[in-house]
């Protein structure tokens, strides 16, 4: 298994803004911090890869703003992978057990987070639900998202967290 980090020259004390943007940490208080995301190029399906990324890493990733994509793409060239993986997008439909009356525009991210649709930047005719059941989200190595079914195994990128403490 091929296991990419980049670390942006960060020291690891960046904290994650609600709108999903690193800034330093000067407050001295323990705050969750990102920095980094990860590509694991052992193919999983979205459930595997999600288990996987909460048992080593934090969670799967979240592109919440364009500097993550920017980062993605960036352990995407140093990796040079060329394809899609896994992300933290999920269709909310994906985890309930009969249809409702709701619409099919609910996209979560996995750590169960609201989708904030100015970040998410579809590929060309994203998403499309080809083949009835793309519930589950992929990123590009150029940091553009699409659906397909979860059960489809790919590569994924998690989030690595840390906490740390700036006195």
């Amino acid at each position: 298994m091929l296991l990419y980090k980049l670390n942006f020259d960060f020291p690891c004390c960046f904290f994650l803004t609600s709108h999903g943007i690193c800034s330093d940490l000067r407050s001295g208080l323990f705050l969750k911090t990102s920095c980094y995301f990860v590509l694991i190029q052992e193919p999983k399906t979205w459930t595997e890869a999600q288990s996987y990324c909460k048992q080593y890493h934090w969670d799967l990733a979240t592109i919440q703003s364009d500097e993550d994509r920017y980062k993605i793409q960036e352990v995407a060239a140093a990796a040079k992978f060329q394809n899609r993986a896994w992300m933290g997008l999920y269709d909310g439909l994906f985890v309930c057990e009969a249809w409702i009356g709701l619409s099919k525009n609910l996209w979560l991210w996995s750590d169960q987070s609201k989708v904030t649709w100015l970040s998410v930047k579809w590929a060309d005719g994203q998403p499309d639900n080809a083949s009835g059941n793309e519930m589950c989200g992929f990123v590009n190595e150029t940091g553009l998202i699409g659906d397909d079914g979860c059960s489809h195994t790919l590569p994924f990128f998690c989030s690595e967290f840390h906490f740390c403490f700036n006195p």
